[in-house]
């Protein structure tokens, strides 16, 4: 079976091979892959309230130090726990069921996907080298202003016939931003064929 969709390959493949630049660069199961290229287990929290979400962010971070946040958006936190900090999620489990229960609406951990196995796998073998300039094209339309008017179409539009209306986000939308570590570079592997 030949797919696209990693999460197809996740549920019905024994054995899953990756694919890149033409090569077979890793085969193995999923489990073990997840082990091997992943880069350990994704906490996510939602907490609906700014000030509860940014003050639980600051406590996940200072009881799993090697955790980095990943994404927030209104209140949705997904944080990076590598493997060898899983001997802290306990106390962050605590933390959520008794200092935090009435603020947090949901909380889960998962394993690395497959998607980001496979993303760290080609990436380690140069795929997407060549599309570099279009990587940043949605930060390159969000840094833009806008200078025309509505009634103006030709301006509405941009080279690539994008918009470039920007959205106000919802009043209820928010980011936080909290401090991270130096990135430790210790733990990280040279990316070699496995088979």
């Amino acid at each position: 079976l030949t797919t696209h969709s990693m999460e197809e390959a996740d549920c019905l493949g024994d054995r899953i091979g990756i694919m890149g630049s033409g090569r077979l660069q890793c085969v193995g199961t999923s489990l073990h892959l997840k082990n091997a290229y992943g880069s350990g287990y994704r906490l996510r929290v939602f907490a609906p309230v700014k000030k509860h979400a940014v003050k639980l962010g600051e406590e996940i971070l200072s009881k799993v130090p090697q955790s980095k946040l990943l994404r927030s958006n209104a209140g949705s936190m997904v944080f990076m726990v590598p493997f060898d900090s899983v001997d802290n999620l306990p106390a962050v489990m605590n933390l959520f069921e008794q200092q935090y229960s009435d603020q947090i609406l949901e909380w889960s951990i998962s394993h690395t996907t497959l998607e980001e196995v496979f993303l760290q796998v080609t990436n380690g073998c140069g795929f997407g080298m060549d599309f570099e300039g279009t990587e940043h094209m949605s930060e390159d339309l969000s840094d833009s202003e806008g200078e025309s008017g509505p009634g103006d179409d030709d301006a509405d539009l941009d080279s690539g016939g994008r918009s470039n209306d920007r959205l106000d986000p919802p009043e209820h939308a928010f980011e936080i931003e909290l401090p991270q570590k130096a990135e430790d570079n210790t733990r990280k592997k040279a990316m070699q064929p496995y088979f």
